[in-house]
Parts: structure tokens; sequence; C-alpha cells
């Protein structure tokens, strides 16, 4: 009987020490996401602080309503988004609910703003456009009611 205890007992710890694993590596993948990913059949993106970085060239996706960008999770903690020369489009709702962004350049290459691609950033104060910028989609800054210049090409 004893021994019958004692194994239940070393069953227990072991089903423990598992649960407690599982659930330190379930903690850890967040953090992990967080780092990076694809956001364009040639772009990229990574998370570093409250800095976003987009890399590559190309066309960004377009995300949706319910089906938003990968590191919208963090869009409250995002400060700063670096965009680079080579994007030719800024995807539906791609930046929507960054709360904390103040100002955002549109490269020179950047053809069109997505629709509600900057909607709900509501500490948005200026925003540069690029030079190739043809449209501007609908919602592309809706509820940025802080924002105060907007730079046109020239």
């Amino acid at each position: 009987m004893r021994k019958k205890y004692n194994n239940i007992v070393n069953d227990i710890r072991l089903l423990s020490m598992l649960c407690l694993i599982s659930l330190i590596m379930c903690l850890s993948l967040p953090a992990y996401a967080a780092e990076g990913g694809s956001c364009g059949d040639k772009l990229t993106w990574k998370l570093s602080g409250d800095t976003l970085t987009i890399s590559g060239s190309g066309d960004m996706t377009d995300y949706k309503n319910d089906a938003l960008a990968p590191w919208y999770p963090y869009a409250e903690e995002i400060r700063t988004i670096v965009l680079p020369s080579g994007l030719t489009s800024v995807g539906d709702y791609a930046f929507c609910g960054c709360t904390n962004l103040t100002n955002i350049e549109i490269p020179d290459n950047v053809t069109s703003v997505g629709k509600y691609s900057f909607a709900g950033c509501i500490n948005l104060l200026s925003v540069d456009l690029g030079n190739e910028l043809q449209a501007i989609e609908k919602g592309a800054f809706h509820q940025g009611e802080s924002l105060q210049a907007i730079s046109f090409p020239t």
C-alpha cells in the first residue's frame, strides 16, 4: 500500500513539473512572436522596444478588421515606425491602434496608403507624404484628432 502511495506522489510531482514547464513555455511564446516576421512577399518586420521597423521592398500585406497586423497586440507600445525606401504600399489596417505614434514619414516609392492604415493613432501629430503617392484610401487617418501637419509632395 505504501509503495502504491509513493508511486502516486511521484506521478503527481512529475505531472506538476511538466505543467510548470508547459506554463513557462506558453508565457515565452508571445515575446518570441513579437520579434518579427513577414508582412509582404519581400517585406519583414521587427519590433524592438518601442520601434517597429519594416524592411525590404514591395507592397505590404493588406490586413482586415478581424485579422489585424501581427504587431497589433503591441500597437500601444509602438512609438516609432521605420519604413523602408523600397516600400510601395502601406497595407489596410497596418498600423491602426498605434496610439503612441506621433509622426510618420511615408517613403517616396509608396503609391498608396491603405484603408484605416493609421486609424486610431490618436497622438499622431505629423505625416510626411512621399513623392509617388497617388491614393490615400478611406479612413487612413480616422480618429487622428491630434493631427496638426501633413506635408504633401512637391
